[in-house]
């Protein structure tokens, strides 16, 4: 049996994220509303299957901020970002984790501070 990616438990991870967050970890998650595993939107075929069209805007703009920048800053498209109440946006973070459509960022230093 094929696993695709409409089967994959985003909702659950990004429960227990938003809980991590919840603990004061450093996480920032972002959240692509109707995006797939690989961050694409999609149209449904006539036979039922998903026919990726595009891929989700501010998706890469988020990736290249934090590639350039080593942070997040702004807003990315549809995204809906969750993040500590001490924001990460004001220091480095790189990626710790990926399911679906999420991700989520760390920051290394406050990490090492635990």
């Amino acid at each position: 049996m094929r696993l695709v990616s409409s089967e994959a438990p985003s909702a659950e991870t990004s429960r227990r994220i938003k809980s991590l967050i919840g603990e004061g970890l450093p996480f920032t998650l972002a959240y692509y509303p109707g995006a797939e595993h690989g961050m694409t939107l999609f149209e449904s075929g006539a036979d039922g299957e998903r026919i990726s069209t595009r891929y989700a805007p501010g998706y890469f703009s988020m990736i290249r901020d934090f590639a350039r920048d080593g942070r997040l800053h702004g807003s990315y498209g549809d995204a809906e970002l969750t993040a500590p109440a001490k924001s990460p946006v004001a220091s480095g973070l790189e990626v710790s984790r990926r399911s679906s459509d999420l991700r989520v960022w760390r920051d290394p230093a406050a990490a090492s501070e635990r």
